[in-house]
C-alpha cells in the first residue's frame, strides 16, 4: 500500500513490572486504512504494549502519538472516547449484566450493536439474556460488535479468532477487510500466520520487549522473515528442524496394547455414544467446531464431569472417575486450554510445577527437596521455560504459563495425555516446542488425545483425527489426509462419499450445548449444500467494499439464529432462576410466619410489631453490607458505625424537638457517608484488602463511640421515637415496617435506577470487563462503601428510635449478624449477584427465630446455632441448584 503518515505512533516505550522488564524500545507506527499485524512470541511484550496503548498501563518511558498529538491515556474509556477501542483477548462483557447492560455500561447504543451483529451472522439475539448464559464464541462476536458501534479510528484486536471455528472467522475478517476498505486502521494481534498472511498489509514484530522489524506482508517469504525476527534466526532452524524430525519418525501403524479404550459415552445432549481406542505411541487428532462436545469429552475423560452412560478403559483397567484425582491416579491426565483453571497464579514455577505430586495424603509429609528439585528442574529445562519471573508464575508470558502445565506433567508422570487446545494463544515458535514434545512423549509409549480448534495443525501433530458433530464422532481419518476442507466438511456434518456430500449425524441429533437458563443459546444452520441467505438487515457498510474471503471453500460462514421469541412459561423459568432469593425469600418468610402462628396461635398484631422493631436495625445493616459485597468488597465497619451514629442521636437528641432530632439525623447520615467514603479511599489507594482496612476502622469507631458515650444513655423525642414504634394506621402494619421501606426505597431505589448501581454491579461481577468496559471500578466500589456508610448510620438511628436511648456497644453484633442476612438473603460473597430485598426479608426471618424459640421453650442461645444451619442449608440448595441447572 502507499505511504502515509502515521495515525498512531508509538516510540520508545519502557515498562518495568518489579525486576522484570516487559517492554524497552517497543516502537509501532499504524497508518491509515491498513490491518497491520503486531507479532512476537509470548512474553516478547504484545499485550503490555496494547495495555498501554488502551490506557490499562502507563508508560514507564517512551511516547504515544495519535493524529499528531502526543497522548497519554489514563484508562480504556479515556482511549475509547479518543477513538482507540481494543477487543482484547478475554471477552470484556460482565457476565451477571444482561446484554443490553453491558452496551449500557460501554456507552454504547444498542441498535447499533444489533446492525454490527446483523453483519456478524448473529440473528434474534435476546438483549436481556445475560452474557454468563452466552457461548464464549457468541460473547467474542459481542464483544466486537460493540467496539464496532463505537465508530473508532483505530480498531485493535487481540487473538479475536483464538476460540472461533474457522466459519465465524471468516465473518470476522470480512468485517475487517471492509473496515480496512472505509480508511480505518486494525491492530491485528494473532498467533495464527495463515490469518496474518491473508488479512494483514504490514506486520511489526517484537522480541524480548523490542521492535526488531517491520515486514510487509506482500513480499515474498514475508512469514518466514517474522518467524525468525520473532525467534532469532539460530533458533527458528532449530525449532523447524524439530518438528520435522518428529514428523519424519512417526509410527505408520498402531496395533499394540491400548492406552485408553471409550465406549457408548453419553453426558447430557453434549455427548451421545461416542467410542474410539487411543493406542500407545499414538497421538489421537480430535476436531470439532465450537460446542459439538468436546470439552465435555475431555472433561469426562479426566474427571471433571461425571459421565452418564458408557465406559472408559484407561491401560487395561476400568475408570470410573468422580474427582480428577481418579483419573490422574490411573495415570490420565489433563491440560486444558484456559491455564489459569490448572495453576496458582500467585506461587512459584517450581511449587506448581511440583504440585501434582503432593495429591495423596502419603505425599503430606516433609518434601524431599533434592528430589523435588532435581525433578522440577528437568521438567522446567526441557521445556526451556523462561524463569527470569520465577517467584509468581503471574508474571510469566501465557506461552510460559501452559509450559509450566505441561511440566507438571513430565515432572509427575503419566500414561494418557489429554490435550484440550493446548496452543490456544501461543507464539508460532512455542506451538512447534510444544506439538514436537507431544510427539517425543508419544514416541516414549504414552498415548495423547489432543483437540486443537486450529484445524491446519492436526497434520502437524496428529497420526489420526476423530471429528466431532453434535455429540458423535461422524468421521475418521489418517492426519496425512485431513486437509482443511475434508474436516471442515465433517466438522459441519457432511462427509465426502465420491463426489457427493451426505449429511453424517441425524437430524434429530440434539444441540450438545443446550443453552442453560431457559433456552437463549444459539443453533447453528448450514446448508447442505447452499450458504443460507444472511442479509435481513441493512448492512453498516453498505456500499463500501468488503474485500476476499477467508479460505472457506465450499459451506461458506454459518449464520447463528437466535429464538426469535421466548415462551411465557420460560420467562418465568428464567426470572425466577435469575431472581432465585427474591422468590424464595417471601416463601421462606411465609413459612416461618406460619410456623410461629402454629406453636403461638395468640401470635397478634402486638408481636408483629415487636418483630418490626427488632428486625429494623438488623435489616438496614444487612443493606449497609449488601451494597459492598455487590461490589465485590466486604465492610466489616458496619456494626461499629451503628454504635456512632446510635450514640451520636443519643446525645443530641435527648432534650431537643422532633425538628431539630431530623436536623441532626441528617448530620449523622452525613458523618455516615463520610465515614464510608473514608473506608473507600482507604482501599483504594492503601492497596490493602477490604477485611483488615475495615476490621481496623471498626475499632477506631467502636472506641468513639466509647469517647462520645461511656456507659448507655440519652435519649431522644417521644414524637421521634414513634417514626418506628407503634402504628399510626393499621395495628397490624407497624411503623417500624413502614420505616425501613421508606428508607430503604429513599437510598436504593435510585441508585439502583442510575448508571451508578450499574457501576457498581459491574466492578462486583468482574472488575478487569468493567474496567476495560470503560468503568473507573475503584470509584464505583468507593461509593458503594459511602453507601454502606449510609445505610449503617440509619441502621444506628433506628437503633435509637427502637431502644430510646444510646449505647456504645450496641451495634457491635450486627456486624456478623449483617453478613449472616446477605448469604442467606441471596448476594453472592464473589460479588456481582444479588439485591437487598432478599437479605431485608432474611433479616426479619432471623429476627423471628429467637421468639420461636422462646414459644418453643427452648434456649434462645441456640439461636445462634440454628442461623448457622440455616445459612448452610441456603448455600447448599444454592448450589445444588447451580449444579442441577448446569446439567439441564
Amino acid at each position: 500500500m502507499p505511504e502515509t503518515s502515521a495515525v498512531l505512533s508509538v516510540a520508545d516505550i519502557a515498562k518495568n513490572f518489579g525486576s522484570v522488564r516487559a517492554l524497552s524500545a517497543a516502537a509501532l507506527d499504524i497508518r491509515a486504512g491498513e490491518v497491520h499485524a503486531l507479532m512476537g512470541a509470548n512474553g516478547a511484550g504484545k499485550s503490555t504494549l496494547v495495555k498501554i496503548i488502551t490506557g490499562v498501563f502507563s508508560a514507564d518511558g517512551g511516547t504515544v502519538t495519535l493524529n499528531g498529538t502526543p497522548r497519554s491515556f489514563r484508562s480504556p474509556a479515556e482511549a475509547r472516547a479518543a477513538g482507540i477501542v481494543s477487543v482484547y483477548q478475554d471477552p470484556a462483557l460482565v457476565p451477571d449484566l444482561t446484554v443490553a447492560q453491558n452496551m449500557r455500561l460501554a456507552r454504547v447504543a444498542m441498535p447499533e450493536v444489533r446492525r454490527w451483529l446483523d453483519e456478524l451472522g448473529i440473528r434474534n439475539l435476546d438483549d436481556r439474556a445475560m452474557a454468563r448464559e452466552l457461548p464464549y464464541a457468541t460473547l467474542r462476536l459481542i464483544d466486537l460488535a460493540r467496539a464496532l458501534a463505537s465508530n473508532p479510528v483505530i480498531l485493535l484486536l487481540d487473538e479475536i479468532t483464538a476460540a472461533l471455528p474457522a466459519d465465524l472467522a471468516a465473518q470476522v475478517f470480512k468485517i475487517v477487510r471492509a473496515w480496512r476498505d472505509a480508511g480505518k486502521s486494525v491492530i491485528f494481534i494473532s498467533h495464527r500466520m495463515a490469518e496474518v498472511s491473508s488479512l494483514c498489509d504490514r506486520a511489526t514484530v517484537l522480541r524480548d520487549g523490542k521492535t526488531v522489524g517491520v515486514v510487509e506482508m506482500a513480499t515474498k517469504g514475508s512469514d518466514d522473515r517474522i518467524v525468525s525476527l520473532m525467534l532469532g534466526a539460530e533458533i527458528a532452524k532449530r525449532a523447524a528442524a524439530a518438528t520435522t524430525a518428529s514428523g519424519s519418525n512417526r509410527i505408520a501403524k498402531f496395533d499394540g496394547p491400548a492406552a485408553l479404550e471409550v465406549t457408548g459415552l453419553a453426558y447430557g445432549h453434549a455427548l451421545n455414544g461416542v467410542s474410539f481406542t487411543l493406542r500407545r505411541g499414538e497421538v489421537l487428532g480430535v476436531s470439532a467446531l465450537e460446542g459439538q462436545g468436546q470439552q465435555e469429552l475431555f472433561d469426562c475423560i479426566a474427571g471433571v464431569r461425571r459421565y452418564d452412560k458408557g465406559s472408559i478403559i484407561a491401560d487395561g483397567a476400568e475408570l470410573k472417575p468422580r474427582h480428577p484425582a481418579d483419573a490422574i491416579r490411573a495415570g490420565v491426565v489433563l491440560i486444558p486450554a484456559n491455564r489459569v483453571e490448572a495453576l496458582l497464579p500467585q506461587r512459584s514455577i517450581a511449587e506448581n510445577t511440583a504440585l501434582a505430586g503432593f495429591g495423596r495424603l502419603s505425599s503430606w509429609g516433609p518434601i524431599a527437596m533434592g528430589a523435588e528439585r532435581a525433578k522440577v528442574g528437568e521438567a522446567v529445562q526441557r521445556l526451556q521455560i523462561d524463569t527470569r519471573a520465577e517467584s509468581e508464575l503471574k508474571r510469566l508470558s501465557g506461552g510460559n504459563q501452559q509450559k509450566v502445565v505441561i511440566a507438571r506433567w513430565l515432572a509427575a508422570g503419566f500414561k494418557t495425555l489429554l490435550c484440550f487446545d493446548p496452543t490456544r494463544g501461543i507464539d508460532i515458535g512455542t506451538k512447534r516446542q510444544i506439538y514436537a514434545l507431544v510427539r517425543e512423549l508419544a514416541a516414549s509409549g504414552n498415548g495423547v488425545l489432543l483437540f486443537t480448534s486450529e484445524t491446519p495443525e492436526i497434520a502437524l501433530a496428529c497420526d489420526r483425527v476423530i471429528v466431532l458433530y453434535a455429540g458423535r464422532i461422524v468421521h475418521e481419518m489418517p492426519a496425512a489426509q485431513a486437509d482443511e476442507a475434508s474436516l471442515l466438511r465433517a466438522a459441519h456434518g457432511l462427509t465426502t462419499q465420491g463426489s457427493e456430500l451426505q449429511t453424517a449425524a441425524p437430524a434429530a441429533t440434539p444441540h450438545p450445548n443446550p443453552p442453560p437458563q431457559g433456552g437463549r443459546g444459539f443453533e447453528r444452520r448450514v446448508g447442505a449444500t447452499e450458504v443460507p441467505q444472511q442479509q435481513t438487515a441493512p448492512s453498516p457498510l453498505e456500499g463500501e467494499g468488503r474485500g476476499g474471503g477467508y479460505g472457506l471453500g465450499d459451506g461458506g460462514a454459518e449464520n447463528i439464529e437466535f429464538p426469535a421469541a421466548t415462551p411465557a412459561l420460560t420467562k418465568f423459568t428464567n426470572l425466577v432462576w435469575r431472581n432465585a432469593a427474591l422468590f424464595a425469600m417471601p416463601a421462606l418468610l411465609l413459612a416461618a410466619m406460619i410456623f410461629t402462628v402454629i406453636i403461638h396461635p395468640g401470635y397478634g398484631s402486638f408481636e408483629l410489631q415487636s418483630l418490626a422493631l427488632a428486625a429494623l436495625p438488623l435489616a438496614l445493616a444487612a443493606c449497609a453490607q449488601s451494597v459492598v459485597v455487590i461490589s465485590g468488597g466486604i465492610d466489616l465497619s458496619v456494626g461499629p458505625m451503628m454504635s456512632v451514629a446510635n450514640v451520636l442521636a443519643g446525645s443530641l437528641m435527648v432534650h431537643g424537638s422532633f425538628g431539630a432530632a431530623l436536623l441532626w439525623s441528617v448530620l449523622i447520615l452525613i458523618i455516615g457517608a463520610l465515614e464510608g467514603l473514608a473506608n473507600g479511599l482507604l482501599v483504594r489507594f492503601s492497596r490493602i484488602p477490604d477485611v483488615v482496612v475495615t476490621l481496623t476502622t471498626g475499632f477506631i469507631l467502636g472506641g468513639v463511640a466509647l469517647l462520645i458515650m461511656e456507659r448507655p444513655g440519652g435519649g431522644a423525642p417521644a414524637s421521634f421515637i414513634d417514626l418506628a414504634a407503634g402504628t399510626y394506621g393499621s395495628e397490624w402494619v407497624p411503623n417500624a415496617l413502614i420505616f425501613l421501606v421508606v428508607a430503604v426505597a429513599a437510598v436504593w431505589t435510585p441508585i439502583i435506577r442510575s448508571r451508578l448501581g450499574l457501576l457498581i454491579y459491574a466492578t462486583g461481577s468482574d472488575p478487569i470487563a468493567a474496567f476495560r468496559s470503560g468503568v473507573d471500578t475503584d470509584v464505583a466500589r468507593t461509593m458503594a462503601y459511602v453507601i454502606s456508610g449510609i445505610f449503617s448510620a440509619l441502621g444506628g438511628i433506628a437503633l435509637t428510635m427502637t431502644t430510646g436511648i444510646g449505647a456504645p456497644l450496641s451495634g457491635g453484633i450486627y456486624t456478623l449478624s449483617g453478613i449472616a442476612a446477605v448469604v442467606i438473603g441471596g448476594v453472592s460473597l464473589t460479588g456481582g449477584k444479588g439485591g437487598i430485598v432478599g437479605p431485608v426479608i432474611a433479616a426479619i426471618l432471623l429476627s423471628l427465630i429467637p421468639a420461636d424459640l422462646i414459644f418453643l421453650n427452648i434456649d434462645p442461645n441456640y439461636g445462634q446455632v440454628i442461623q448457622g444451619t440455616l445459612i448452610v442449608l441456603v448455600v447448599m440448595a444454592g448450589g445444588l441448584a447451580a449444579a442441577w441447572q448446569a446439567r439441564k
